[in-house]
């Protein structure tokens, strides 16, 4: 029992360090937390674009709250804001002369004293020329150019360099109030949107219920002079305020906002009006969308962009907060895709239509149709996503794109590959060496890279690199689907010298003990050579006659090697000799088929795309596969060495969509499985779990929120585990982008400076009959609690605060406890008589 006690305080202790599963901020550190929102946007004649909102860094580059970036998404580095602002940017012009005015609710930019408003030179420097004084007193909403120069500012201000100005003021060309814009009254509340209509009227919209003393619900028209136009009667108009305004070549006027009525006519959301304010019947939305919108943007085609809260537009179509609308107000069909997929995560706050045609959104939203974009996205003009358009607002610094690959060489060093062109926005296209602390190894020259994914990384024995995947060409090269890198990153043109290699995709590959090479994809030569979907090379990258296959149809994802040499290849619909095999087979070492290897059924039911051999010869594998013989094992499941289902084997139930990527295993033999999968009643975050040796949840191995899809797992030899995928997240305090490194205990050992750490949990008695006591360092609060049982499943959990939990109602057993501090989460084991 001593001994117990001792293994249950060591633990404690333990996981007051580094809890397993966290992300290990040493590696590629983060500079802060998630920096906010893009508010505003504005396109330049050359192209190029102007955002603002409530950021602090922009493509990795300091750019508080205001940035312009090149038409590819590039940070524009001739832009200079200096210090920036000292708070929010809400609005931004451009005037013909190229100069830039900004709003916002700030009162600085670059330490000098601007209050909501300013101009700027086409370099970002102040124009010291346009004098607004003591500017306003309150938060501007936008900024709007008439035709003749002068400029409308609106918000939530009551007064404009000392002189009353409700809600509104028009300003001369040099900043000064035009004195013939004469109000009375104003706006008794907010105005959001203004524009100018072709014959000089103003169109304002908000929240405001009256305007000069004259009854104008969210909504009103004035004459050039600041007078409430008479003409434009809009009744009751809107029952909630009106977000955004746009015009259209007609005249007709496009409203977005949070109303559900206008003058007792339903409109969810978005209506257009008729230019003498009657509601045009002729705009169709049928029930409209189920929440707010915040901005709309006109095609030149007359199609209406719209942007918001939402998430469905006439209850049938699905639009994840963006969706575009025909002339006649029902849905375009040709834009994006009507699924779950399509959309953002967050809202969207502007929409601007690119001098290419190309839609730019801004918002919170950190992906676009599950590809990652932090709230700044460009969009193909039916909606998919432009993938030449990306800057990220992240303090997480990393790659532009998706990482596919991850592969450690012995001296710690670490090669990415993936849908990326840049680390750091340093060029990298689709692949490149890390430092041990991620930061890029520049002694690593890919030249121009890969012209398509690499799929597969692997050192040879003498640290030399075979990299194979969908590419053509590697540094400008051909080379069909595979190649070898000197360790520099150069091409060994002594690897398949002359040859043509595969004639299609190569999806894995996997190095014989003798320095042979084992190549699946689903080719069907390689160097002129018949070999349907497999094949083995020499060591010089030319084809080992000697093992003949006989694949004859399917789609290898996956090979590994036994250490008798035996080959596990594995993917989906495999034939061997014409013979229908399923998704997993064995071959001998001449590439004969293994019939001592046998299933006993029809194996798994879809997909294997990962698979790894355990050291008492027993085979993981993993995919998007949610039957094994016609028994639930969905995503992952054991084989004992004969191929037999091992059903020792106990996987927590995983629902929904599931797709296992990789596996790792650990030293301690556990296992450690990554992919596409929500979290299920005892997760510790999505898309990636470590399992016991006998398949149970590890609930120690605790990663927070996870990850939205990972792709590749890596141990390292100090046990920490390298993680990439597709994902961008705000991860236990730590914002991460495609790559990242866990914590594990395995790796921090028991010596003596660790233990003497002084940050400690204390958890007794232990074992325990009724109250589980805990102490903590003065000061450190406990907010909140989870148990687990020995399965992994949750059985309890609360907010608390007490210093001890109610236990007599458990079974006798071992439990996992996690503890909710303010200095992160802590980890426990005890037991219960």
């Amino acid at each position: 029992m001593r001994k117990i006690l001792l293994a249950l305080l060591l633990s404690i202790k333990l996981s007051g360090f580094a809890q397993d599963g966290s992300v290990d901020t040493s590696f590629n550190p983060p500079r802060g937390v998630r920096n906010g929102d893009v508010n505003a946007s504005a396109t330049q004649s050359d192209g190029k674009i102007i955002v603002g909102g409530t950021f602090t860094l922009l493509n990795n580059v300091d750019s508080n709250k205001l940035a312009r970036l090149n038409a590819d998404g590039s940070i524009d580095l001739t832009f200079s804001t200096g210090t920036g602002f000292n708070n929010t940017v809400n609005g931004i012009a451009t005037q013909s002369d190229g100069k830039i005015l900004v709003v916002g609710d700030f009162t600085t930019y670059n330490g000098v004293s601007k209050n909501r408003i300013v101009r700027l030179n086409t370099d970002g420097s102040i124009d010291s020329s346009f004098n607004t004084g003591t500017g306003s007193n309150d938060n501007v909403s936008a900024v709007t150019l008439q035709a003749d120069g002068k400029i409308l500012v609106t918000g939530r201000f009551t007064s404009f360099n000392g002189s009353s100005k409700n809600r509104i003021v028009r300003l001369n060309t040099d900043g000064t109030v035009d004195s013939t814009f004469n109000l009375t009254t104003g706006a008794n509340n907010i105005i959001n949107s203004c524009v100018v209509q072709s014959d000089g009227k103003i169109l304002i919209a908000g929240y405001f219920s009256s305007f000069n003393g004259v009854v104008r619900n969210r909504i009103a028209r004035l004459n050039t002079d600041g007078s409430v136009d008479t003409a434009f009667t809009s009744g009751t108009a809107f029952n909630n305020y009106v977000k955004t305004l746009c015009l259209q070549s007609d005249g007709k006027i496009i409203v977005g906002g949070n109303f559900t009525s206008y003058n007792g006519t339903a409109v969810n959301y978005i209506a257009r009006l008729n230019p003498d304010s009657t509601i045009d019947a002729a705009f169709n939305t049928g029930t409209g969308f189920n929440a707010s919108v915040n901005c709309i943007n006109i095609q030149a085609d007359g199609k209406v962009v719209v942007g918001g809260n939402f998430y469905s537009f006439n209850t049938a179509t699905y639009c994840m907060r963006i969706a575009r609308l025909n002339s006649d107000g029902s849905a375009d069909s040709t834009f994006g895709s009507i699924d779950s997929s399509f959309g953002t995560d967050s809202a969207v706050n502007v929409v601007t239509i690119q001098s290419n045609g190309k839609i730019m959104l801004g918002g919170s939203f950190s992906y676009y149709n599950n590809f990652s974009r932090n709230r700044i996205a460009s969009l193909n003009a039916n909606g998919t996503i432009d993938t030449g358009f990306y800057p990220f607002l992240e303090n997480g610094l990393s790659t532009n794109g998706a990482i596919e690959q991850i592969a450690l060489q012995p001296d710690g060093k670490i090669l990415i590959s993936g849908a990326f062109s840049t680390y750091r926005s340093i060029p990298a296209k689709g692949f490149a060496r890390l430092n041990s602390d991620g930061t890029l190894d520049t002694t690593f020259n890919v030249g121009t890279g890969v012209d398509n994914l690499i799929n597969k990384i692997a050192l040879t024995s003498n640290n030399k690199i075979i990299i194979a995947g969908n590419f053509k060409t590697y540094n400008g090269v051909t080379c069909n689907g595979i190649a070898r890198l000197n360790a520099d990153g150069s091409l060994d043109t002594a690897f398949n010298a002359g040859g043509s290699g595969a004639n299609n995709r190569v999806n894995t590959l996997s190095l014989q003990s003798d320095g042979k090479i084992i190549i699946g994809g689903t080719f069907s030569t390689f160097n002129g050579t018949s070999r349907n979907l497999l094949a083995r090379l020499n060591a010089n990258g030319t084809v080992d006659t000697s093992f003949i296959p006989k694949l004859t149809q399917g789609n290898i994802w996956t090979i590994s090697i036994q250490a008798d040499g035996k080959i596990i290849i594995a993917g989906l619909l495999l034939q061997y000799n014409y013979n229908s095999t399923g998704e997993i087979l064995r071959l001998n070492t001449d590439g004969s088929l293994d019939t001592t290897f046998n299933l006993g059924g029809s194996g798994t039911d879809y997909f294997v795309y990962c698979s790894a051999v355990q050291a008492d010869g027993k085979i993981i594998l993993g995919g998007s596969f949610s039957k094994f013989n016609n028994i639930a094992s969905k995503g992952v499941v054991r084989l004992n060495a004969d191929g037999s289902l091992d059903t020792s084997f106990i996987v927590p139930a995983l629902y929904g969509s599931v797709v296992m990527q990789d596996i790792a295993i650990q030293n301690d033999g556990k296992i450690i499985v990554g992919g596409s999968f929500n979290s299920f009643s005892a997760a510790v975050g999505n898309s990636i779990m470590r399992l016991n040796t006998d398949g149970t949840l590890d609930p120690a191995f605790a990663t927070g929120t996870g990850f939205a899809y990972i792709s590749a797992l890596a141990i390292q030899n100090d046990g920490k585990i390298l993680v990439g995928g597709n994902y961008v997240a705000h991860n236990n305090n730590a914002d991460i982008q495609y790559i990242a490194r866990l914590h594990n205990s395995n790796s921090l050992g028991l010596g003596t400076d660790y233990f003497n750490h002084d940050f400690k949990v204390n958890v007794y008695p232990n074992p325990v009959a009724d109250y589980l006591k805990f102490s903590t360092p003065d000061g450190m609060n406990i907010s909140g609690f989870e148990v687990f049982d020995i399965t992994g499943k949750k059985i309890d959990s609360n907010i608390l605060n007490t210093d001890s939990i109610d236990v007599t109602r458990y079974m006798q057993g071992m439990y996992f406890l996690r503890l909710k501090t303010d200095n992160g989460v802590f980890n426990a084991k005890f037991i219960k008589n």
